[in-house]
């Protein structure tokens, strides 16, 4: 069994000055400070690590690997302080137990920080590391929205009756996808979210097997197929349908019924008549909590006991942060493929840490169980084979979201064609 804590936190550009007094244990800890052993597997994801200006300076395909395996960051004012943030709370909260640095990757303003457990029982060991990332920005390049992927992948070191260790992939996805209210732009995430899903591609960091060596296209150009599991979360920026009256929705949250909020939610529509062509395979948990979007900042609005009053009035409040989950080991459409999970998870909780008041966001965590099915490393094999010879990267997949953003960009700004067009061609000269 393997315990995975997934979490996300869109930190609205905040940037802590002073690391020892910044507190995320109750992020961590999730309700009722569970659970009291620690995880094997803790992943953060962070978004809006930088200011707009900043972030608008910085370089579009800026992905790259800060750091890796316990070395010092290289990057002092990005993710080196939520290094350092995250490592001191683990210790404290976690008394005993000894937590190692795997990876952390950054795009533009968005992170990712993966930390384990030290394996005192050596139950697994990790064996492979990828990660990757893409810009879902303007015009669907940008960094400043986007998603990083990072992919772990263990190994049991208890053989089965055959005398074979049996390994386990995992996949993170941390994602930032298109903001604001409106059909248009709910269009425009689910469009995000297929490109991701047809174009994000992962290279190898490390390979620590000592078996032959695998062919390099598995290696170097893995897609997102053929795991046990895969996590993708963040701000996915989903609103409510509709547009309903905001008095509504505050006296929902009031009375605390969750329930009916997510009834008009975006993405609980798309999750639950399965109608994305990749986001059908995922699952979410019960949500429990109230919209962790857009808080007020204002200490004495964050004090009241009237729970929607706590909220911004510039915005209606929404589920923006989630995670999502899929073991379905497929994210394109084949009759060839068992669609039967090969590995059992159970969600421990779905939690959103309202005490913490750094951002307008509220941070949101998950903790996951992961048992592996006996038969699933053989079945594994096949899918991943399978997998990859149906995988689609070709340049009309890149060009088609293109060609989409600029249409509706057009329509919303309502400029003359032809002031359009000549902006469009010059676009695409200094893209070559």
């Amino acid at each position: 069994m393997l315990s995975v804590w997934v979490g996300t936190f869109n930190l609205g550009t905040w940037v802590p000055k002073d690391k020892d007094e910044v507190d995320i244990s109750h992020w961590i800890r999730g309700p009722k400070n569970f659970p009291a052993k620690a995880p094997d597997v803790f992943v953060f994801g962070f978004q809006e690590l930088l200011s707009q200006p900043a972030n608008a300076l910085q370089i579009p395909t800026n992905g790259y690997i800060e750091y890796y395996m316990g070395t010092q960051p290289r990057d002092t004012s990005i993710l080196s302080a939520w290094f350092d943030i995250i490592n001191s709370s683990l210790s404290q909260i976690y008394r005993g137990e000894e937590f190692e640095h795997v990876i952390s990757r950054r795009l533009c303003a968005l992170g990712m920080i993966v930390f384990t457990k030290k394996n005192k029982d050596k139950k697994w060991s990790l064996n492979l590391v990828r990660s990757g990332e893409i810009g879902l920005g303007l015009l669907g390049l940008y960094g400043n929205k986007g998603a990083i992927g990072i992919q772990l992948e263990f190994i049991s070191t208890k053989k089965d009756s055959s005398g074979k260790s049996h390994p386990i992939s995992l996949c993170f996805i941390s994602s930032h996808l298109q903001a604001h209210e409106g059909a248009v732009f709910f269009e425009q995430r689910k469009d995000d979210a297929t490109h991701l899903f047809e174009n994000l591609k992962f290279d190898l960091v490390t390979d620590n097997t000592s078996l032959e060596e695998p062919d390099s296209e598995v290696l170097s150009s893995v897609g997102l197929s053929g795991h046990d599991a895969i996590w993708f979360f963040g701000d996915f920026n989903f609103r409510l349908r509709g547009k309903p009256l905001r008095q509504y929705v505050l006296d929902l949250i009031d009375s605390s019924d969750f329930e009916k909020i997510q009834s008009i939610d975006e993405l609980k529509l798309v999750l639950q008549t399965r109608s994305h062509k990749y986001l059908r395979y995922f699952l979410e948990g019960k949500i429990e909590f109230a919209p962790s979007y857009k808080y007020s900042l204002d200490p004495l609005r964050l004090a009241s006991e009237k729970l929607s009053d706590r909220y911004a009035t510039s915005r209606l409040p929404a589920y923006c942060d989630r995670i999502l989950i899929s073991t379905t080991h497929q994210l394109v459409e084949t009759s060839n493929v068992d669609m039967e999970p090969l590995t059992t998870i159970s969600q421990e909780w779905y939690f959103c840490a309202s005490k913490i008041n750094y951002s307008d966001h509220k941070p949101v965590s998950s903790l996951f169980l992961l048992r592996q099915n006996s038969e699933s490393a053989e079945r594994k094999l096949t899918i991943r084979n399978e997998l990859l010879d149906l995988r689609r990267r070709s340049a009309w997949s890149f060009w088609k979201i293109v060609f989409q953003r600029v249409f509706r960009f057009w329509i919303n700004a309502r400029i003359p064609i032809f002031v359009f067009a000549l902006l469009f061609f010059i676009f695409i000269i200094l893209c070559y």
